[in-house]
């Protein structure tokens, strides 16, 4: 019985995606050659695929390598297995409020969780040996590195801990709430892209043993009016400022 089930559905999906490409091709053919419309309408098939099954991963599930980003999902425990998180994995994702990380995982790809509008809360199993969480905000174990600020929280005021020495690449990016960052006295570098594209943050304080500020860090902060730079500051990468129109 559940064989013959399974048969069935897997030949109404069949049908339904057969349907849904020639329909699809149809409607790419209106402003793009045959061949074109033939690999966009796959394409388009391909992403909807993706989405119905959310999460790419190794064959083993150890390696988390691409989540849909338009996966309707508020919460992701990631599997007991997974023991790394590729780069950008995570980037882009829409609806995604909660994500937990166990014990195993030991390693996160540059800018894995970049642009997740929704994000308000990473957790980490306390047994992990490499990661931490504070203020659902993700952090190496031993806080001297924030890997990543959850950008859908409601805060508007983020207090780094002071035992931070760097905010790594992207790590804020695009947190539109942020009005104001205090920075703490042990941090030495605001890496790339660490504060891009957060439109409504104005006041920075603090950072007095600051050294180094990585390209584009504060990039599109248009509304910051508040900054004081300290003289321990012994290089600004290019467009660190750029668009800071106020």
């Amino acid at each position: 019985m559940k064989k013959a089930l399974l048969v069935l559905f897997s030949l109404l999906y069949l049908a339904v995606g057969f349907v849904s490409t020639y329909h699809a091709i149809e409607f790419f053919t209106l402003s793009n050659a045959s061949w074109l419309a033939v690999i966009l309408a796959i394409a388009f098939e391909v992403g909807q695929a993706t989405v119905l099954f959310s999460l790419l991963t190794s064959k083993d599930k150890s390696k988390i390598i691409l989540y849909a980003a338009g996966k309707v999902n508020d919460e992701l425990n990631l599997p007991d297995s997974t023991i790394e998180i590729t780069e950008s994995a995570f980037a882009g994702v829409r609806y995604l409020k909660k994500i937990k990380i166990g014990k195993k995982l030991t390693k996160i790809g540059r800018n894995a969780f970049p642009k997740c509008r929704s994000l308000e809360k990473i957790s980490v199993d306390e047994g992990n040996e490499v990661f931490s969480s504070v203020d659902g905000n993700l952090y190496n174990k031993d806080k001297s590195v924030l890997i990543q600020y959850a950008i859908g929280k409601s805060d508007s005021t983020l207090d780094i801990p002071k035992t931070v020495k760097l905010i790594d690449d992207s790590a804020c990016l695009g947190a539109k709430r942020l009005v104001e960052v205090i920075l703490p006295p042990s941090l030495r570098e605001i890496s790339h892209y660490a504060f891009y594209g957060c439109e409504s943050l104005s006041k920075i304080h603090g950072g007095k043993g600051l050294s180094y500020i990585g390209e584009c860090a504060f990039d599109g902060c248009e509304n910051l009016i508040e900054l004081k730079i300290p003289k321990t500051v012994d290089f600004i990468s290019d467009w660190a400022f750029s668009g800071c129109s106020s």
